[in-house]
């Protein structure tokens, strides 16, 4: 008898972190990011869309990182926030509908940004963006390749 309850309870554990396993596996995660552009890409000449301060603030990861790059984020440098995909979607939906592309330079309190949303991996790498191909992208803003030019 006690042999089969061990054999049961360990049956059990087994099951629960396989569903686990399952669980974490089919949660996908989003990054959330944004940068001002590189001293030679200029700062503002061409822009996306202006993202008014009422649009930032409903998008509580876009707000963190738009404000954190405006107020002490080196040039260049990109500041990140993960969350759920489908924040990430909604987040890069909105973005669409706002401004009628997505990925581009963005002004945002008299500061040109990048900003991106892209779907991590399983091993947490920055992978496909949640937005189309066709969009300006950052490495066109600096003068680098593109997506389509390779």
């Amino acid at each position: 008898m006690r042999r089969r309850t061990v054999l049961v309870g360990v049956t059990g554990a087994l099951f629960g972190v396989g569903g686990g396993c399952l669980t974490m596996g089919a949660d996908e995660t989003a990054r959330v990011r944004a940068k001002r552009p590189s001293e030679s890409a200029g700062d503002g000449e061409t822009h996306v869309c202006t993202l008014s301060e009422a649009f930032v603030t409903n998008h509580q990861p876009l707000e963190r990182v738009a404000s954190a790059t405006v107020e002490n984020a080196p040039r260049g440098e990109w500041v990140t926030e993960d969350v759920t995909r489908e924040a990430g979607d909604a987040l890069a939906d909105d973005l669409r509908e706002h401004c009628d592309a997505t990925e581009g330079p963005y002004r945002y309190q008299d500061t040109t940004l990048v900003v991106e949303v892209r779907v991590l991996d399983g091993d947490g790498n920055v992978g496909d963006p949640l937005f189309p191909v066709n969009v300006t992208r950052s490495e066109a803003i600096r003068g680098g390749r593109t997506q389509e030019d390779a």
